[in-house]
C-alpha cells in the first residue's frame, strides 16, 4: 500500500483538481477518505502530469468513486487495479467546505522473490536492471503475464510482449513454473501477429536453456515446427506482418509493417528462430530437426550474402535482428555497427 500521510486534512474550499504523485508506476487502485464529503467528485489515474484525455476506443480512467463508509474508491474494472503513477481528485461542484483526511493506492502484485541480482560500477546500469525487473513484477497476474498500462491494462498475455518479460522474469525471480504456465497459455495464440509466433518459439527456447526441461520442449516440437515452417513459406514474399516495427516515439513503424525495414527485420527474426531451434534440437538428440532448421537458416543467410554489403539497406531494427542471428561474421558485424548504427 502506498499512502500519502497527511499531517493535516486537505480542506476543500471550491471546485478544482488535486494531483498526487506516487513517485513510480504502481499496480494498484486509488482511494481517499473523507468524513464529510459533499458535492460532485470524480477521480482519475494517469501516468502523466496532466488530467488524462483518452481516445474514444480506450476505456476511460476518470469516473465517480464508489463510497464505502468514509472511503471513496475509483473502480475502473472488476479487478480494481491499474498502472498508476499520478492520481487525481476532481471537485466538480461545491456547496460547502469539506475535508480529505487520507489518500492512498492499494497495491496488488503476485508474490515473488528477487532471486537474481545485478550490480556494476555504473549505478545507472544497476538501476536500469532493477527497474526492468520491477516493471515485469507489476505485470505478473495470478496465472499469467499481463500489461498494467495507462490506456490498455490488458488482462491477457500478448505472446510477443511476453518474450522479453519472461526472459527477464526467469533471471530476476527464477519463477520457472510460472513462465512454463504462460508459455502453455500462449502456445496456440499469436494475437494475429506473425512475428509473435516466432517470439513464442524463442520464449520456449529461453525456458529450455534456463531449466533443461527437455520434456516440455519435446511436447511442443510439433507446435514449433508449424510456426517455423510457416515463416519459411512466407519468407521473402512481403507477408502482411501486422504490428511489427517500432512505436510512436520513433515514427510508428508498427503501423506500416510492410515497409522494407520491418520486412527485413522479419527475415532476420525468422533466421534467428530457425537457427536457435536447430541448436536446441542438437542438445536433445533430434538431428533431423537440427539439420532441417539449420538448413533453413543457412540457405537464407547465404542468399543474402551473395549481394555485397547486403545489410547496407538495413536500419536499426533489421540490423539488430541481423546481429542476433549469430550468423554474421566479425567483419559484417563491425561494419554494420560502425557504418549503420554509429554513423547513420
Amino acid at each position: 500500500m502506498s499512502d500519502f500521510k497527511l499531517n493535516h486534512s486537505i480542506i476543500v474550499n471550491g471546485e478544482g483538481d488535486i494531483r498526487f504523485d506516487f513517485g513510480q508506476n504502481n499496480a494498484g487502485w486509488l482511494e481517499f477518505d473523507s468524513p464529510d464529503q459533499i458535492g460532485s467528485v470524480e477521480m482519475s489515474i494517469s501516468e502523466y502530469n496532466e488530467t488524462p484525455d483518452y481516445p474514444a476506443n480506450y476505456p476511460t480512467k476518470t469516473a465517480r468513486p464508489k463510497k464505502y463508509g468514509n472511503t471513496y474508491r475509483l473502480e475502473l474494472n472488476p479487478e480494481l487495479y491499474e498502472g498508476v503513477r499520478f492520481g487525481w481528485i476532481h471537485v466538480r461542484s461545491f456547496s460547502k467546505t469539506w475535508r480529505i483526511t487520507s489518500v492512498r493506492l492499494i497495491c496488488q502484485t503476485k508474490p515473488v522473490n528477487y532471486k537474481g541480482r545485478f550490480s556494476c560500477s555504473d549505478t545507472t546500469l544497476t538501476r536500469i536492471w532493477y527497474t526492468g525487473a520491477y516493471t515485469v513484477k507489476l505485470n505478473l497476474l495470478k496465472d499469467y503475464l499481463g500489461a498494467i498500462l495507462m490506456n490498455r491494462g490488458d488482462r491477457f498475455s500478448w505472446t510477443g510482449d511476453a518474450h522479453p518479460a519472461q526472459a527477464a522474469s526467469m533471471v530476476a525471480f527464477g519463477n520457472f513454473d510460472f513462465i512454463k504456465k504462460n508459455i502453455e497459455y500462449t502456445s496456440t495464440q499469436s494475437n494475429g501477429i506473425r512475428s509473435y509466433a516466432l517470439y513464442w518459439v524463442l520464449s520456449l527456447i529461453d525456458y529450455y536453456r534456463y531449466t533443461g526441461d527437455t520434456e516440455t520442449l519435446n511436447n511442443y516440437i510439433a507446435n514449433v515446427c508449424v510456426k517455423l515452417d510457416d515463416a519459411y513459406k512466407v519468407y521473402g514474399t512481403d507477408p502482411n506482418l501486422e504490428f511489427f516495427g517500432w512505436d510512436e516515439r520513433l515514427g510508428s513503424g508498427f503501423e506500416h509493417p510492410n515497409l522494407p525495414e520491418p520486412q527485413n527485420a522479419y527475415k532476420m527474426l525468422s533466421i534467428r528462430a530457425w537457427n536457435e531451434f536447430s541448436e536446441a534440437m542438437a542438445t536433445c538428440g533430434r538431428r533431423d530437426l537440427q539439420e532441417k532448421y539449420r538448413g533453413y537458416a543457412t540457405e537464407k543467410i547465404l542468399e543474402l550474402k551473395k549481394t555485397h554489403e547486403w545489410y547496407h539497406s538495413f536500419g536499426l531494427h533489421a540490423g539488430a535482428d541481423a546481429i542476433t542471428t549469430n550468423l554474421l561474421n566479425d567483419k559484417e558485424k563491425k561494419r554494420y555497427i560502425i557504418e549503420i548504427l554509429l554513423t547513420g
